[in-house]
């Protein structure tokens, strides 16, 4: 289900009815999402591009399995 999109100014004079420290506290969690790091994803081509040595083609999903057993004992 979405939420109507609401201009800033119906927002403000519907917050405006709340208390101060409900304001307050609006305000602050504001702050923390937009101040939360979002890191993009990389596309599957950039990712493979990170794992390329220039010159060298990509390695393959054998190579990275052995590397990860032989770093973390994984499969």
């Amino acid at each position: 289900m979405t939420s109507p999109i609401v201009d800033r100014e119906t927002i403000l004079r519907a917050v405006q009815s709340w208390s101060s420290d409900e304001q307050l506290a609006l305000a602050q969690e504001i702050i923390r999402r937009a101040a939360a790091p979002t890191a993009p994803h990389a596309s599957f081509e950039e990712a493979l591009g990170m794992l390329a040595t220039p010159g060298r083609p990509a390695p393959s999903d054998e190579e990275i399995a052995r590397w990860r057993m032989e770093k973390y004992g994984e499969k």
